[in-house]
């Protein structure tokens, strides 16, 4: 899928957070970085009907966002800030998300099923599906 000069690529084969993001970088990109409600949405049309239904809720793929460098602050790994206006960051959480949940939750996911396109920090070692990006 083509957009903004970049590639991207869903992966079904199921990885942690940190999997995930090797086997990106290994193809020469990155977890993918969603820094624009437009960019979602590029990118839910492409590979969102295979995460609908409900069985699929909290099944949706990695995204490349974290705080387990520090927790609470939430960075893009490739250090890109999602700006999309005056001083207006594209947030895209689910409500009440990020919770930290159980013990702490340090990555993010794209929720999928009944909470669509709405993000959700997951437990790393969790196995997701993932969509790496690239620049073409």
């Amino acid at each position: 899928a083509k957009g903004n000069k970049h590639c991207y690529m869903l992966f079904n084969a199921e990885k942690t957070w940190f999997q995930s993001k090797r086997t990106c970088e290994n193809l020469g990109g990155y977890l993918v970085t969603i820094t624009h409600a437009d960019e979602m949405e590029f990118i839910w049309n492409q590979f969102g009907k295979i995460f609908e239904g409900g069985a699929k809720t909290w099944r949706g793929p990695w995204i490349g966002y974290s705080d387990a460098v520090d927790e609470g602050k939430w960075q893009w790994i490739n250090s890109e800030v999602a700006v999309v206006g005056q001083d207006a960051i594209y947030s895209n959480w689910y409500e009440n998300e990020p919770d930290n949940c159980c013990g702490g939750e340090d990555c993010a996911m794209i929720a999928g099923g009944q909470w669509t396109n709405k993000r959700n920090d997951n437990k790393c070692h969790f196995l997701l599906p993932f969509i790496c990006e690239k620049n073409m």
